[in-house]
């Protein structure tokens, strides 16, 4: 538990991969290799869990839709944005105030928003969305309607090999104050709702898809798309997909109605798999994601401090078969009363079926103590361990001289 222990530990787990690298055949690329590495620094060094650039405080760089050459806005770094070049520059995604009010933090602003030329009614509204992965779309030149050809979203994802219990993020949220348009290719929606979609997995997936700006007479040839949001989700079948490709985790939840001041949303993930994954990806989108047809012009979304949490308190504590009285998974110490001594049979069980439960008796202080601690990320209150306290009174006892018989 010191130290040097620490990195006695990590260095011996290091020269075990640097081995198994070498001599296993299995090992065949430096993702696994990397992967395992960070699994040994993690329980070697008691590192905190992979967690993301979410409060979007730091310089933000250079947006390039479709991984082109052509700069358009900024984006936070770790993260690609939906903004859009079609010939023209159309900006969907901005930093913004920060939810708390300090000028040199950002949060970040996402509009959906007509990319075309009006005068002639030629283009469609853009989907505004951000996303760990990388941002994509599709415009067709002659088929400009919203339910038309015209296409978009997330491929790929960033390196992760946690697993995370929920995520957290501050939202605000308002709807275009427009009652209609005179475009046709245009649509207002009041009652169109915002995404959170979060997924993790492992191996990879492939389809052909066409990126950029197309039509009949100037035709788009289409790209091998590696893990596009739909196949890894199987919204769709991907053209192929490795062996070893599995969904891990999931979670699609979406907000609705106007959100007029910050409001933490916390979503739990749902997960299929006990396998540890190699990817992750979150998207967050001020369109209904999923679903085209709904996307509502000038509908705006706000976004601010996105955070993985791993949760480390109790949902439920039993002595003696008995909930305890007036349990609450935030109250961490309860007066037990007078026993004559203490209870042999404690049921916990944490709201993370990944955190680890400990009971201590200590006889001295006439204490249960039922520590929950979880995989090194921030739970909901940036803390990583909590202690449940059930203090228990010692009887008083009096000795008196003489003799008592009973019948």
């Amino acid at each position: 538990k010191t130290k040097s222990n620490k990195f006695a530990c990590f260095a011996l787990n290091f020269h075990y991969l640097c081995t198994e690298i070498l001599t296993n055949q299995k090992v065949t690329n430096m993702r696994k290799f990397i992967l395992l590495f960070a699994a040994a620094a993690l329980s070697s060094l008691g590192m905190t869990a992979q967690q993301l650039n979410g409060t979007f405080d730091d310089p933000w760089v250079k947006c390039y839709p479709n991984n082109g050459s052509t700069a358009v806005g900024t984006q936070p770094e770790g993260w690609s944005v939906s903004n859009v070049y079609q010939i023209l520059d159309f900006i969907l995604v901005t930093p913004d105030a920060d939810r708390t009010g300090n000028e040199a933090s950002h949060s970040v602003k996402m509009v959906n928003t007509w990319c075309g030329v009006s005068f002639f009614n030629i283009g469609a509204t853009a989907p505004a969305y951000m996303t760990l992965g990388h941002a994509w779309s599709y415009g067709d030149m002659e088929d400009q309607s919203i339910k038309g050809k015209s296409d978009g979203g997330a491929y790929g994802g960033m390196e992760f090999a946690c697993r995370p219990d929920a995520v957290s993020l501050w939202v605000k949220r308002l709807h275009s104050e427009a009652e209609s348009t005179s475009n046709k290719n245009l649509q207002i929606n009041k009652e169109e709702k915002a995404s959170v979609i979060f997924y993790s997995w492992k191996g990879s997936t492939t389809s052909s898809v066409k990126i950029g700006l197309g039509s009949q007479a100037a035709p788009i040839d289409p790209i091998e798309m590696e893990d596009r949001e739909k196949d890894v989700l199987g919204k769709r079948t991907p053209d192929s997909k490795t062996e070893d490709f599995e969904l891990i985790s999931s979670m699609e939840q979406y907000i609705e109605g106007d959100i007029k001041d910050w409001t933490q949303m916390v979503y739990d993930i749902k997960y299929h798999s006990e396998s540890t994954p190699e990817k992750v990806n979150l998207i967050v989108s001020s369109s209904d994601f999923f679903d085209r047809a709904k996307m509502g012009e000038g509908n705006q979304l706000w976004v601010d401090d996105v955070d993985f949490v791993y949760y480390s308190t109790l949902t439920s504590l039993e002595v003696g078969g008995a909930a305890v009285q007036g349990f609450a998974a935030n109250k961490y110490v309860y007066d037990m009363g007078v026993v004559t001594a203490l209870p042999a049979s404690i049921n916990a069980v944490a709201k993370s079926p990944r955190a680890k439960v400990e009971v201590t008796v200590d006889e001295a202080a006439w204490q249960v103590r039922v520590a929950v601690t979880n995989q090194g990320g921030k739970d909901l209150d940036g803390e990583t361990s909590h202690v449940y306290t059930l203090q228990y009174e010692k009887p008083e006892t009096t000795e008196y001289a003489g003799y008592l018989n009973i019948d």
